[in-house]
């Protein structure tokens, strides 16, 4: 797990947002959460691995009730790690999203919460 702010190319920051993920031929909606997110992309946590470098319907949900984004996105990496439960280990994959087709102004939304949680 990751806490802070990101110093890459587009930076990405920890900011929890709900997220919907469509994948497959006949989609699959997963829901989740952020792990961070930049203008770039973002990273999900996920029960289940998906195929590396396949496309996903990406749908993120603001904090504060502002306008959902909706994209495509590609899956770039993947890291398998686990959680102790009372039951024993579970399996958890954290997932890198690279945006696809983000539109300039969605790209401006998110370059504008980085900025308010930079300062």
């Amino acid at each position: 797990m990751w806490g802070g702010i990101n110093a890459r190319k587009f930076p990405r920051v920890k900011y929890d947002c709900h997220v919907i993920l469509k994948y497959g031929k006949q989609p699959k909606q997963f829901k989740t959460h952020t792990e961070n997110i930049g203008p770039g992309g973002i990273c999900v946590i996920l029960n289940t691995p998906l195929d590396i470098f396949s496309q996903v319907g990406v749908k993120i949900m603001f904090q504060n009730g502002k306008t959902s984004l909706e994209c495509i996105g590609r899956i770039v990496w993947i890291v398998k790690s686990s959680i102790l439960q009372s039951n024993g280990a579970k399996d958890i994959f954290d997932v890198g999203i690279e945006f696809v087709n983000l539109s300039d102004e969605n790209k401006n939304r998110i370059e504008t919460i980085i900025d308010s949680l930079k300062s």
